[in-house]
């Protein structure tokens, strides 16, 4: 496996690589090189907006889950608002011109909520229904934990595309706020 390392150890002061042989028994070495990689990947001027670009499209493909409190509450569309940290990291792949991460994303999202208004409604426990009960919708924002496969340029550090690997995404809300019985 260390072979095929061979020509990517890279100098420590610049992001650069650097053909120098790798034996196998220098797998922590490998490490530290992927590592270096990561960060100056990151670091690169390209990547903030490309990252952002890219993650905000992929976001509206996401399906959200809404557990809330909020009676028959179901959440539709949502909405990259930020990114807060990148907290952790896998190379997948790496070559001359390219490195592809898995990374862990902890991210604030923006979801439409729908549900059933119960402020004016009255409850018939014959019946088990709600009468008088509306439909209506909020907007609530949300941490949220997303795996993203992302392919980057490494002189530019531009985001060349970006998958979230999450096909479901768990959001709550604070019902309390929003909704009193």
């Amino acid at each position: 496996m260390a072979d095929a390392f061979k020509s990517l150890i890279l100098d420590r002061d610049a992001c650069e690589v650097i053909p120098i042989p790798l034996a196998s028994s220098a797998l922590d070495e490998v490490s530290q090189v992927l590592s270096h990689f990561f960060w100056c990947a990151l670091n690169l001027p390209g990547f903030d907006n490309s990252f952002l670009d890219a993650l905000t499209e992929e976001m509206k493909a996401v399906v959200f889950i809404y557990s809330g409190d909020l009676p028959e509450g179901e959440a539709y569309e949502g909405a990259l608002v930020s990114v807060e940290v990148i907290d952790d990291w896998s190379v997948v792949g790496l070559s001359q011109n390219r490195i592809t991460l898995i990374l862990s994303v902890m991210a604030i999202a923006r979801v439409e909520i729908q549900f059933e208004d119960r402020d004016d409604a009255r409850y018939d426990r014959e019946d088990g229904v709600w009468y008088g009960a509306r439909s209506a919708a909020t907007e609530i924002d949300e941490e949220v934990r997303i795996q993203v496969l992302v392919d980057l340029d490494r002189s530019s550090g531009q985001v060349v595309e970006a998958r979230i690997l999450d096909d479901e995404v768990g959001v709550h809300g604070p019902s309390d706020d929003i909704y009193d019985y």
